[in-house]
């Protein structure tokens, strides 16, 4: 699998206050050991196995992987695994990390709320870029159960669960925009002889010319870039990656 990387992408802003110094986008020495194959050009990460890849987006307790990484290969993972199998997987090596931090040492428990957070960020960047990943139910349980398991890390002060909280409330309000949207644009879709049909039943009084309505071309077309752009925010990245 190969990845080329994005001059710009989406960014979340990261709550440092809770992730801490130690996260860094930096690669660690010792994964490439752990994980597989990953090859490298230049210091940048551009091809590895699949498997290898994955281990590399989820976040341990000393390491986070760059953002533009974790723009790129779930946008370029698509291809190769469903988006609800590659939750599945992250969850594995979500609770995989948690439980070597349950066993170790009270230092180590003691990280399992930085650990967390680290872990909801990339919750956070993978629901605000790709919301529409987590449409179907398999998608949306996994993502239940990831979140299940990282609110025990700070079942204490709750803040872990007040801010997986407010990223499902986010995600479910542009999953329900999107689907008003389906709604709307499917109503339109009717063939041209009904819609013919309709507009020789309205009276002639009723039927209006574009230009009785809005005269001024420039306000046409700052109108029509309005409408345009607000269907460009329920633009799927899926399409685009399966035709290039």
């Amino acid at each position: 699998m190969f990845l080329e990387t994005p001059e710009t992408m989406p960014q979340t802003p990261i709550f440092s206050s809770m992730l801490g110094s130690s996260c860094s986008g930096q690669v660690q020495p010792d994964m490439g050991e752990r994980c597989g194959d990953p090859v490298y050009q230049d210091g940048n990460l551009v091809s590895g196995s699949l498997e290898a890849l994955i281990e590399r987006l989820v976040p341990t307790m000393d390491y986070y992987p760059d953002r533009t990484y974790i723009f790129t290969f779930l946008l370029s993972s698509r291809v190769f695994i469903h988006p609800h199998e590659l939750l599945a997987k992250v969850g594995q090596i979500c609770i995989k990390h948690k439980q070597q931090l349950e066993i170790g040492s009270e230092a180590e428990k003691a990280k399992l709320k930085s650990f967390a957070a680290k872990i909801i960020q990339l919750l956070k960047e993978w629901t605000e870029t790709f919301p529409y990943d987590f449409q179907d139910e398999k998608s949306m349980k996994e993502l239940k159960e990831i979140a299940h398991r990282i609110t025990q890390c700070d079942e204490e002060n709750g803040t872990v669960k007040k801010i997986i909280s407010q990223m499902t409330q986010n995600l479910l309000m542009t999953l329900s925009a999107r689907s008003q949207y389906q709604e709307i644009k499917e109503k339109f879709r009717q063939p041209v002889t009904d819609k013919g049909t309709i507009l020789k039943n309205k009276p002639q009084s009723t039927q209006k010319d574009i230009l009785s309505i809005c005269c001024d071309p420039l306000i046409l077309a700052q109108q029509l870039t309005h409408i345009e752009l607000v269907r460009f925010r329920f633009l799927r990245f899926s399409p685009f990656v399966f035709h290039l």
